[in-house]
């Protein structure tokens, strides 16, 4: 029988030949979504088939348009999926953000623990920790709350990195009230991100109480703090506010080699920052010295 079929389908031209594909194809097509359609239309029991054939047409536009199906059992994941699927867009932007702070906090935590490898003290090793913890939940938390945020029902099927950052922006202030290292890490995050969209105003909201909060929690020659300001002096530099770049740049640079030293990435990142401020503002005496010491200190 599936032989004569099969010959019916491709004397009628409708055989998977026909269609470009094969029979494992069609399968993987047909799985899923439209497999729940059918089997709803085929129901035995009257009661669970589609009441009419609108409903039917509007189970097949959901279908199209990524949108969860009646006749499927809707489980969390599933709808999940389909959320992923209507806004990648934004889903992608939350990602990004999440990379970035995730790679901040597994970095601090590295940091936080070959310190407390070298102090050997027990009370400061669990209080490290248990401040790592808290900082991970707390980003966490705040990168759930972002992404239930971007309600599609409300702000459209295309949500965009902006609408993402400027919601997150509306909270952060209320939500780590208590915890104020992962306020100003966010807060950085933000900011950068804000600048990379080339929205230097809602960058400024941001930078400058990083670098603030960053001084009175970690003190000025910290990692952290150096990494805050160098962000805060490239944002002057992209405003065009040179002469403030420039005192911002000059106080970094001081900092950072007292507290970090010459080779560190962020001291050789301030240095190659005040040489680009230097060739902006004509100042060559001693640029070519500088740019030939940023550029052997990398090398090493």
């Amino acid at each position: 029988a599936r032989a004569g079929r099969n010959r019916t389908a491709q004397h009628q031209g409708t055989g998977p030949e026909h269609r470009h594909t094969d029979p494992k194809s069609l399968i993987r097509v047909l799985r899923g979504d439209l497999d729940w359609i059918v089997m709803k239309c085929l129901e035995k029991d009257r009661t669970r088939r589609y009441d009419t054939a609108n409903g039917l047409a509007m189970d097949i536009a959901r279908y199209l348009g990524d949108e969860p199906v009646v006749a499927r059992p809707p489980s969390r994941g599933y709808r999940m999926r389909k959320f992923v699927r209507r806004n990648r867009a934004a889903v992608l932007g939350v990602t990004a953000i999440a990379t970035v702070l995730v790679l901040g906090v597994i970095g601090t935590t590295w940091g936080l623990l070959r310190s407390m490898k070298a102090e050997r003290e027990q009370s400061r090793e669990r209080e490290l920790a248990e401040q790592a913890r808290v900082e991970a939940e707390g980003v966490t938390q705040f990168l759930s709350d972002m992404l239930a945020a971007v309600d599609p029902g409300q702000s459209g099927k295309d949500v965009s990195v902006r609408q993402v950052l400027d919601k997150a922006s509306k909270t952060i202030s209320e939500k780590f009230t208590n915890n104020p290292l992962v306020e100003a890490r966010l807060r950085s995050t933000i900011g950068k991100s804000y600048y990379g969209l080339g929205l230097y105003d809602e960058a400024e909201r941001h930078l400058p109480v990083a670098v603030e909060m960053y001084r009175r929690l970690r003190g000025e020659e910290h990692v952290e703090t150096i990494r805050s300001m160098n962000a805060l002096a490239i944002l002057y530099f992209r405003q065009g506010r040179m002469d403030e770049a420039w005192a911002l740049n000059e106080r970094t640079v001081e900092e950072a080699r007292k507290g970090l030293g010459e080779g560190n990435a962020e001291t050789l990142f301030a240095l190659n920052l005040k040489g680009n401020l230097m060739w902006q503002t004509e100042r060559w005496e001693g640029l070519l010295t500088l740019r030939k010491y940023v550029l052997e200190q990398r090398r090493r």
